[in-house]
Formats: C-alpha cells, structure tokens, sequence
C-alpha cells in the first residue's frame, strides 16, 4: 500500500487531513473480511469474491470538520464472485 499527502495538527480540533491511498493485488480472503464493518462482511461473503483487487482513494477531512470523509475505487482483475443464491 503506497500513501502520501498530508496531516496538519490545528491549533484546536481535529487535524487537517488530505491522503492519497493505492493498493493492488489485494486478496479477496476472510482477511478482507474481517477488516469490514459488521453489515458489509455479511454482504460480502454473500458474494464468495475470489481474486485480488486494485484500490485509490483518498482520505480527508477539511479544517473544522470532525467527521474524517473517504473516497475509494476498486477494480478487479482476474476476480470471480459467486452469490450464493444463484443456481
């Protein structure tokens, strides 16, 4: 995982945070499961993903903001998902 960016400490509040985020060729194993929240594990493993993926994203939150925001993108390449309802 490549980061860069930048984390500014305000004189009061939360910092100021703007971070570029890249992955590739992340398993989709239980490892990956279990770093998810609750709701989203559960839908995850609906699917049975194998594979890896590729992630870029950005971590931010704005000078007086508390709620630290994101944005990612996945792709996967060579993946396969099988939802478990399906014949």
């Amino acid at each position: 995982m490549r980061v860069s960016g930048r984390v500014e400490r305000e004189r009061e509040g939360p910092a100021v945070v703007d971070l570029a985020l890249e992955a590739s060729g992340l398993p989709m194993d239980e490892t990956l499961a279990e770093a998810l929240p609750a709701d989203m594990r559960a839908r995850y493993r609906r699917f049975q993903p194998q594979g890896s993926i590729d992630l870029t994203g950005r971590l931010f939150r704005e000078a007086g903001q508390k709620r630290l925001d994101y944005e990612l993108t996945a792709s996967a390449a060579d993946a396969a998902l099988h939802w478990e309802m399906a014949p």
